[in-house]
């Protein structure tokens, strides 16, 4: 065998083993985390994914979704919403920002993640106004925003007294203690 053809089947053999090693399905691959936010799927590129216990969402498919605006100025993320105010979440932090005060502290930093940044789940609830659960054993996220669940609270009946109302405290009878007498001059 040639230098020249030792080369050759050197490639055509790596070639082989990646073509091979991309092909072969991932063992163990957890499944893709799905997002619904009121009840109905949403699909955010990249997807979101768990490290460490924590889900990560990426903030801008979010942000359209809640209608706010983004801008990231080096080392921060300002985050414009419908209500006109402004919150800031900066890398590698734990903190949400309004203006110069923290409002909110998160359950894991926020991460800049092959050029998008990635936030923790808990910091959808800050953000955007909203309650967020993750379900381990589904891989799913449901976001319920504020809007939907006011309506689902005022479309339940009040509920029934269980107990009649406890009767009124009898006091006891006035007492002059700090009257005056007026008899004794």
């Amino acid at each position: 065998m040639t230098r020249r053809s030792g080369r050759w089947w050197t490639g055509i053999a790596s070639v082989a083993i990646c073509t091979l090693g991309l092909t072969a399905p991932i063992q163990g691959a957890a499944p893709p985390i799905r997002i619904v936010v009121d009840d109905v799927p949403i699909s955010v590129t990249p997807p979101a994914f768990l490290q460490g216990g924590t889900v990560y969402l990426p903030l801008a498919p979010l942000a359209r979704r809640f209608q706010a605006t983004t801008k990231f100025t080096p080392p921060a993320v300002d985050i414009q919403r419908l209500d006109s105010s402004t919150l800031t979440v900066r890398l590698d932090r734990l903190e949400v920002w309004s203006g110069d005060v923290v409002t909110a502290l998160v359950e894991a930093p926020v991460r800049l993640v092959n050029g998008v940044t990635m936030i923790p789940r808990g910091a959808v609830d800050t953000l955007f106004d909203a309650l967020t659960t993750w379900d381990p054993q589904d891989g799913l996220i449901t976001i319920v925003t504020r809007a939907p669940f006011q309506a689902a609270v005022a479309a339940k009946p009040p509920r029934p007294p269980t107990a009649p109302a406890p009767a009124p405290a009898v006091g006891r009878p006035f007492v002059p203690e700090f009257q005056q007498d007026l008899t004794h001059r």
